[in-house]
């Protein structure tokens, strides 16, 4: 039989900033992925604005500063948002496991 393990207390910071790390990885990720996408859907417009004889400037501008804004953006709301939010949790679960704690059986 396994012994019960008894969760207490979850240090708030540490583990705010290691999920806010996580996040910020995948924000890097999808901030590339969007940027990538941003500028194929830049490159489309240009042409389909080309067939229809408007200048694409003057419909969607989607160049090169908006695409790095979103390489930049991604990663640093993603830690802020993955912070914040698992630092409350955190907090509000010390909070409740005073009267009750999550009880881990481990072998």
């Amino acid at each position: 039989m396994a012994k019960a393990t008894i969760i207490r207390r979850i240090p708030p910071v540490p583990i705010a900033i290691a999920v806010g790390l996580v996040n910020l990885v995948i924000g890097l990720i999808l901030g590339i992925i969007n940027a990538l996408n941003a500028l194929r859907i830049n490159k489309l417009i240009d042409v389909i604005a080309t067939y229809a004889g408007v200048s694409a400037t003057n419909i969607l501008p989607l160049k090169y500063p908006s695409a790095a804004i979103l390489i930049v953006a991604y990663p640093i709301s993603g830690f802020i948002i993955g912070f914040l939010g698992t630092l409350i949790v955190a907090a509000v679960y010390n909070w409740v496991a005073k009267k009750n704690p999550i009880k881990l059986e481990l072998k």
